[in-house]
């Protein structure tokens, strides 16, 4: 008899078979016509005997007839003998190897289960070993729903667990990191290196190390808080920083990083004018687009937050002619 609270079975008993079961109804039903004598055959109606007959590959399937199909099937479920008509059929050994080891042990717990047709708990274990066999039986023309079910969970939770603690894939709108970047290229960026922030928290993880200056950096810029900006990295905490006749100077000296001289930078916005320096704060840094005529960037908002940073851009994977790592 089996027991309510057996422990290696936790599944629910389920009804029968729905079209939403089905993964190829035309592989089944060709399968079907090619096994005339069979226990699941014989039980079909003789509509769906005729249809069968007639049946041909590419033919369409109305959802009349696949309802008709599904019911002849859930008939089939309520007999009690179905698993012996099967070993007759196919042999045991044969009918054995096309079992799961789910349903063996789900047919072992019901061998000795020996109520009366009216007993519930008796009707219902054998619709769910019928079901099984069913379903074991024509596997690949069938739904794994509960195996799909969890590769679609374990595949949604990894895309989110890597989306938020290892990299992000974004996707450049703008013009201004020309020639660097252009609009149209998606590219992937690293959130170990600096490390990634913990949802809904203030903290991060620590990363590898800190940004380095001429690096292109992923954040969120402190006036436009539901947008991500990328930028590169030009003054860091306590830095002092002025643009000069197209150059940039930090601490006085000329920048010469090769990805920050060789673009001309204008002395526009408030934070950019004409011999003026600014200090950038600590715990802060100031952004500026390679592309310095088209780029909103600390020029006009002044300073990215540490804690604001993203990531570090790492290459273009997209499209794959400008493949390439990002300097």
């Amino acid at each position: 008899m089996i027991m309510e609270d057996k422990g290696k079975r936790n599944d629910k008993l389920r009804g029968g078979i729905s079209a939403g079961d089905v993964a190829d109804f035309e592989s089944l039903f060709l399968r079907l016509k090619e096994e005339p004598v069979s226990p699941v055959y014989q039980n079909f109606s003789f509509e769906m005997k005729d249809y069968l007959g007639s049946f041909a590959k590419g033919q369409r399937i109305s959802r009349k007839i696949k309802k008709a199909a599904c019911g002849d099937f859930n008939r089939l479920l309520g007999d009690r003998g179905l698993y012996g008509k099967l070993v007759g059929y196919y042999g045991a050994d044969k009918l054995a190897q096309k079992l799961s080891s789910r349903t063996v042990e789900y047919l072992d717990d019901t061998r000795d289960l020996n109520a009366g047709p009216d007993d519930p708990e008796s009707a219902a274990a054998i619709v769910e070993l019928n079901r099984r066999l069913v379903k074991d039986i024509y596997r690949e023309y069938f739904y794994n729903v509960k195996t799909l079910a969890k590769e679609i969970i374990f595949a949604i939770a990894l895309a989110v667990f890597l989306r938020t603690f290892f990299f992000q894939i974004y996707k450049i709108p703008t013009t201004s990191m020309v020639d660097t970047l252009m609009p149209g290229d998606q590219i992937f960026v690293s959130k170990v290196t600096y490390g990634p922030k913990i949802p809904f928290t203030p903290w991060r993880i620590p990363g590898v190390r800190k940004p380095w200056r001429a690096e292109v950096i992923v954040f969120v810029p402190p006036h436009d808080r539901g947008k991500v900006y990328i930028k590169r990295l030009i003054g860091l905490p306590g830095d002092k920083v002025y643009i000069k006749e197209g150059n940039v100077f930090v601490n006085g000296k000329m920048a010469v990083e090769p990805a920050i001289a060789r673009n001309y930078y204008y002395n526009q916005g408030q934070y950019a004018q004409d011999g003026q320096e600014i200090a950038v704060p600590e715990g802060k840094y100031f952004f500026l687009g390679d592309n310095s005529m088209s780029s909103q960037d600390s020029r006009y908002w002044g300073f990215a937050d540490e804690k604001d940073i993203v990531g570090k851009a790492i290459f273009i994977w997209w499209p794959f002619n400008r493949a390439k790592m990002i300097e």
